[in-house]
């Protein structure tokens, strides 16, 4: 059955395990209804609930069912890749009619969810990575949720980053030159630019926010063990050219 992973007040946060069959049901009302979108992604994220502990520890998935007095509130779904010590963020979705709940200590609640999110990430660095922290990917659409997503502490990845439109490794074009027609016919695919942010652990002062290898790492963990394109991947490709061009803005 489900495991209860935090408390926080009247909050309690469930890892989710396929037979707890009421609660599974509930975290995929919530992703359904309010990701829908995604709503092809629900096979998915039956198959990650079985994916976790010692067994899968090269790449766990968690799926969480957050309940507020017992009653469903929000979902959450992140997964940690052993071989590039990168968490991603992958789905967090809050009923509306909660998004307005703040914790005592004043955070809202999916400022709460994203940093038990973190937490537990640096809990599977430590137990299967053999390493004292990681970061937390983030996918983000828009400038407004990512405005929002930065006051709850993620930092902005400045590279060019297309979300493949499935994880099924399908729709993968290899190569890229840096030409227009090539990102066209990626669009064409349905990737889709988006923001690429990181939630670092907290009080880490150790962390290099700008360490470009922790970017090639993140984008790889996300492209090759999540999304399962190639190396080559033109997607990939494009995201690792951004990174050697970026260039800090002087102080």
């Amino acid at each position: 059955m489900s495991v209860i992973k935090k408390q926080l007040g009247d909050l309690t946060f469930y890892e989710l395990t396929r037979d707890d069959v009421r609660r599974m049901q509930a975290m995929i009302n919530i992703f359904i209804e309010l990701m829908p979108q995604y709503a092809h992604y629900v096979a998915r994220l039956e198959e990650s609930t079985e994916r976790t502990g010692a067994r899968h520890a090269d790449h766990l998935h968690h799926v969480w069912l957050i309940e507020k007095a017992g009653e469903p509130a929000a979902m959450a779904a992140f997964e940690y890749v052993r071989r590039w010590n990168i968490g991603l963020g992958m789905d967090i979705a809050v009923y509306p009619a909660l998004r307005r709940y703040v914790l005592p200590d004043g955070r809202p609640l999916a400022h709460a969810i994203l940093d038990a999110m973190v937490e537990a990430l640096q809990d599977d660095a430590r137990q299967f990575g053999s390493v004292p922290y990681t970061v937390m990917g983030g996918e983000v659409h828009s400038d407004r949720l990512l405005e929002r997503f930065q006051t709850y502490g993620m930092v902005e990845i400045p590279i060019t980053y297309y979300e493949p439109p499935d994880v099924s490794g399908q729709h993968d074009l290899q190569g890229f030159s840096g030409t227009a027609d090539e990102i066209a016919a990626l669009e064409a695919l349905g990737y889709h630019a988006m923001h690429l942010g990181m939630f670092p652990p907290k009080n880490n002062t150790a962390l290099d926010i700008y360490d470009r290898e922790l970017w090639r790492r993140l984008v790889h963990a996300y492209y090759i063990d999540h999304y399962k394109l190639q190396a080559d991947s033109r997607a990939l490709q494009i995201a690792l050219h951004s990174i050697e061009q970026f260039q800090p803005s002087s102080a």
